[in-house]
C-alpha cells in the first residue's frame, strides 16, 4: 500500500491494517543511483514485541543487502564481509516450535489433569454427606489418601504415555535420553501434582470451588512462571524467585533435556519435586486427620 500523508498511516496503525511503515524522502532514488547518501526511516507497530523484531530485521538484512549491491555497481566487484558468522543450532536444528513447546505442554497437561482429577476427591465426598460415613470406619487418614491417589496415579501414568507417544509420533520431537529416567521423574512430578490436588481437596467444601482453584493454582503459574512460554532469565527478580515454588518449572527443565539434550541426571529438580510432593501429601493427611476429628 503506497501511503502519501503521516495520518494515514497513523489510522491504519491505530487499526491493525499495518505492522510498518518504510518512509522514503524526494530524491531517494537520484541519491542512490549517484552512489549518495539515500536516508529512509521505518517505523514498526511496538504493540507486538515479536512481530516487531521479526518486521525490523527483516527491513534491515533488505537494506544491508541493497547496499552490498550498489556498491558491486560501482565498484565493479562485490566486497567480502571483514567476518563471516557461520552458526549451528544443537538440540533443535531445524528450529522447529513443537520441539521446544512439546515437552513444556507435557507439563502443562499432566499438573492440570491430575490436580482437577484430585481436586474434587474429598470434597465430593462433603458435599454429598459421604465423609460422614468414612469418620465411622476404623481407617487411618494415611489410608484414606493412599486409596484416593493410587487410582488417579494409574490414570496419570497413561496419560503420560499418551502425551508423550503423541508428541514423539505426530509432532516428531526427539527423545534422546533414557526412557527410565524420564518415567522416573515423571512419577514425581505426578506425585506433586496429586498432593496439590488432594490438598485442595480437602481445604474446600464443594467440587466447584474446587475444581476453580485447582485451575488457578496449575493452568496460570505454569503458563506464565514455568519457562513453557516466556524464558525465566527475562522475567523481573521477583517473578524469577516466585518461579521456585511452580513445580511445573523443575520439571519443564527435566523433561526438555531428557528429551531434547539426552542429559539424564537432573539431581536438584528432582529433589525439590520430591520435597513438594512430600509436603503437599503430608499437609493432605493432617488435614484430612484433623476433619476425622484426630483419628
Amino acid at each position: 500500500t503506497i501511503l502519501t500523508n503521516r495520518e494515514e498511516f497513523s489510522d491504519g496503525f491505530a487499526a491493525n491494517r499495518y505492522r510498518a511503515i518504510v518512509a522514503i524522502a524526494p530524491g531517494f532514488g537520484e541519491d542512490i543511483a549517484t552512489h549518495r547518501d539515500a536516508r529512509f526511516q521505518v517505523i514498526v507497530d511496538g504493540s507486538d514485541a515479536n512481530s516487531a523484531n521479526v518486521i525490523s530485521n527483516h527491513i534491515k538484512a533488505i537494506s544491508q543487502q541493497i547496499s552490498l549491491e550498489n556498491v558491486a555497481k560501482r565498484f565493479g566487484k562485490k566486497p567480502e564481509p571483514p567476518i563471516e558468522l557461520k552458526t549451528r543450532i544443537w538440540y533443535n536444528e531445524e528450529m522447529r516450535s513443537p520441539v521446544f513447546i512439546v515437552p513444556g505442554l507435557v507439563a502443562l497437561f499432566l499438573v492440570m489433569l491430575c490436580a482437577l482429577l484430585t481436586s474434587v476427591a474429598v470434597a465430593r465426598e462433603k458435599e454429598f454427606g459421604t465423609l460422614e460415613q468414612v469418620l465411622t470406619t476404623p481407617v487411618h487418614p494415611a489410608e484414606v489418601i493412599i486409596g484416593k491417589v493410587l487410582p488417579y496415579m494409574g490414570i496419570a501414568i497413561i496419560d503420560t504415555v499418551l502425551v508423550i507417544g503423541i508428541g514423539i509420533i505426530l509432532f516428531d520431537v526427539p527423545l534422546r535420553g533414557s526412557v527410565l529416567a524420564l518415567c522416573g521423574y515423571s512419577v514425581v512430578y505426578l506425585l506433586v501434582a496429586l498432593g496439590m490436588g488432594l490438598l485442595i481437596s480437602v481445604s474446600v467444601k464443594t467440587q466447584q470451588l474446587a475444581l476453580m482453584v485447582a485451575l488457578m493454582v496449575t493452568m496460570i503459574p505454569t503458563l506464565l512462571l514455568s519457562g513453557l512460554i516466556f524464558p525465566i532469565a527475562s522475567m523481573p527478580l521477583p517473578l524469577q524467585i516466585l518461579s521456585n515454588i511452580v513445580p511445573a518449572r523443575w520439571y519443564i527443565e527435566i523433561v526438555r533435556g531428557i528429551m531434547l539434550k539426552g542429559e539424564n541426571y537432573y539431581p536438584i529438580q528432582a529433589a525439590v519435586l520430591t520435597v513438594m510432593a512430600v509436603v503437599t501429601l503430608a499437609i493432605s493427611i493432617k488435614k484430612f486427620r484433623s476433619q476425622m476429628g484426630g483419628v
